[in-house]
């Protein structure tokens, strides 16, 4: 039972449930933070996916992110759907280990918009392309670990090293008047090399269709010619190829 605080005769109950509510409804009742059984697999989502925020959101209120477990080939690669606000994927991961996730480059997922929730990988995903994505990593072969790329397990999306400054420069510089808006909620960290080159993904105005990924050197100063690249919000989640080559053009986990 909650007591009640009284001063002369003024009981401070309707302030507390005023404070309460105020809390849930402004966002801080629920957390960005995963708080599922997979943070390797989480991890593995929010590197891979272009444009996830790390955490499903509703009008009011924050959740964890969605990881759902849908199978482990022979080798203890583990074949997983993710969902939060706005996108879903189906993502493998090829190992963990107590500290890292390891997972292939580019080719980890294959991700939809998410129209409903709760969703499940038929709404999205057809059995041919799921078994095309187990089939491009590898599923229920030998491992090749010279293929890996890993990331320190989290439960936490970061914004990246860049300083905001930094990134809202280069994310105005190449979209001009088309910024979604002048603070960082429209630029998406996505992950950071070996070497410390980071790459993030800016989105337009909500009635354009520019979207930019934005390529930051390891002392976080970029290249304006060779470090943007535009695509469309069509493109988004069927753009690895050219991610592949854009990354591959400004040295890409290389000395």
């Amino acid at each position: 039972m909650i007591s009640t605080t009284k001063t002369g005769d003024k009981t401070f109950m309707p302030a507390v449930l005023a404070l309460m509510t105020l809390l849930l409804c402004s966002g801080c009742y629920g957390k960005k933070d995963y708080t599922g059984d997979y943070p390797e697999l989480y991890t593995v989502a929010i590197h891979s996916i272009p444009g996830n925020q790390g955490y499903d959101e509703h009008p009011e209120f924050f959740y964890s992110s969605r990881v759902e477990v849908l199978g482990e080939d022979n080798y203890g690669r583990i074949l997983f759907f993710y969902y939060e606000y706005k996108m879903c994927a189906v993502l493998v991961c090829q190992k963990a280990d107590g500290d890292y996730a390891y997972f292939y480059p580019d080719y980890s997922f294959i991700a939809a918009s998410k129209q409903k929730d709760p969703s499940v990988p038929e709404d999205y995903f057809t059995s041919d392309e799921i078994k095309a994505l187990k089939e491009i990593n590898d599923w229920n072969r030998e491992p090749d670990e010279s293929k890996y790329i890993r990331a320190r397990i989290t439960t936490t999306k970061s914004n990246g090293p860049v300083k905001d400054k930094t990134v809202m420069e280069f994310y105005t510089e190449i979209l001009g008047s088309d910024v979604s808006t002048r603070t960082r909620s429209g630029v998406k960290y996505l992950t950071t090399d070996e070497y410390g080159r980071s790459i993030y993904l800016g989105y337009g105005t909500q009635g354009s269709s520019r979207v930019v990924w934005l390529l930051f050197n390891p002392d976080g100063t970029y290249d304006a010619t060779n470090g943007a690249m535009e695509i469309t919000r069509d493109e988004l989640y069927g753009c690895q190829d050219r991610l592949k080559e854009f990354k591959k053009l400004n040295g890409w986990n290389t000395p």
